[in-house]
């Protein structure tokens, strides 16, 4: 995991154990979990300490004059729709060119067919991102496929 490399880059490991604090809200408390390795703690602020829901941080964010966050999604979500893909492809070319690609690796790659970064199961490079519909949230499981 990328995290564990930078975090043993800067000298963490088993002899100097490190607590790692994640940025769940309350909203996710069912994403919860230990860290698989044992030099890691996970700690979560926002669940133990200010008891904070995903809207209540956002609009602490505005109270201190700063803009709205988006959502923290990866590159390359299969869970991302149509409005973020256009944002990756508008404010971070290099990101969707790489999802675009990996999105052909995938398809290349699976055997069974059908195995798309974008929901409507076309290339992503071939979406039309400008339909604006209602998507259901879909929640990361923090172990997909990309």
């Amino acid at each position: 995991m990328v995290v564990h490399r930078a975090l043993r880059g800067l000298g963490y490991g088993p002899d100097n154990p490190v607590t790692q604090w994640l940025g769940m809200s309350l909203d996710e408390v069912h994403r919860l979990r230990q860290s698989d390795k044992k030099w890691i703690e996970n700690y979560y602020p926002l669940c133990f300490d200010v008891k904070r829901r995903r809207h209540e941080c956002i609009l602490e964010v505005v109270r201190f004059g700063l803009p709205e966050p988006p959502s923290s999604a990866c590159w390359m979500c299969p869970n991302l729709d149509n409005e973020e893909w256009s944002q990756i492809k508008r404010d971070d070319p290099e990101d969707f060119k790489n999802a675009v690609a990996l999105d052909y690796r995938v398809r290349a790659a699976d055997k069974q067919g059908g195995v798309f970064l974008h929901r409507d199961s076309v290339p992503l490079d071939e979406a039309d991102l400008t339909k604006r519909k209602p998507v259901p949230l879909l929640e990361c499981a923090n172990s997909c496929f990309t």
